[in-house]
């Protein structure tokens, strides 16, 4: 597994196949974890931008929305993602972008109801940066939803009670993400922190497991 997520890494074209054995691995766990994440929301009449869609993983759950818009800066994936619109029945309600979350694509500018990530920032470079564009991209009012896997933080069961173990688990993820760009986690905190002024949170939910250590956040732009 970490050899093919370190190929997958050096290579953007073969994100797909990473994406694609972590949902086989996880399967069961992620339906259910996506499924408790989309029941804090009610898309009827709402614009909603997804950032990373993907393979369209998280497509059933925007049936009720106004109109929907998908980024991705993987080609391969969102080849995959355009069928599976058609396949089921959304064509005229979805649409794709090819690009780079990082950079601000500025026609989305205070154009979005409800702007979603999931699994997206740790797996992404530069997470400040595209936190920073998902908030320019909400309207006044507008809600962001991240879920995620999250760094071990206080608070954290698993953290208090282990607390060399959680040590090492912060100092590994911050040393993978100097060499690769990459982490397999993300600090909610300090992402929040920095934004503090432009976003409060609605809700915040994490796992107490080690072995299921994630974020479900619903945060609110002032």
């Amino acid at each position: 597994l970490r050899r093919q997520r370190q190929m997958c890494i050096r290579d953007r074209h073969n994100a797909t196949e990473y994406h694609d054995l972590m949902e086989n691995l996880n399967i069961g766990k992620q339906s259910i974890k996506r499924e408790k994440f989309f029941s804090n929301f009610n898309f009827k009449g709402l614009k909603v931008l997804e950032i990373g869609v993907g393979q369209g993983y998280n497509l059933e759950f925007y049936k009720n929305a106004k109109a929907v818009v998908g980024i991705d800066i993987n080609t391969s994936m969102l080849d995959i993602c355009r069928r599976e619109i058609i396949s089921q029945g959304l064509k005229k309600k979805v649409s794709i972008v090819e690009w780079d979350a990082r950079l601000l694509y500025t026609e989305f500018v205070g154009k979005f109801d409800v702007v979603i990530m999931t699994y997206t920032l740790s797996g992404a470079p530069n997470q400040e940066k595209i936190l920073e564009n998902v908030i320019k991209y909400c309207k006044k009012g507008g809600i962001i939803g991240i879920l995620d896997w999250a760094t071990l933080f206080r608070g954290n069961k698993y953290f208090k009670d282990n607390k060399l173990v959680g040590f090492f688990q912060v100092l590994k993820n911050k040393l993978n993400y100097k060499k690769t760009g990459f982490s397999n986690h993300i600090n909610p905190w300090n992402l929040i922190f920095d934004n503090r002024d432009f976003i409060k949170i609605i809700k915040n939910e994490k796992s107490d497991n080690y072995d299921e250590d994630y974020m479900n956040l619903i945060l609110q732009k002032k």
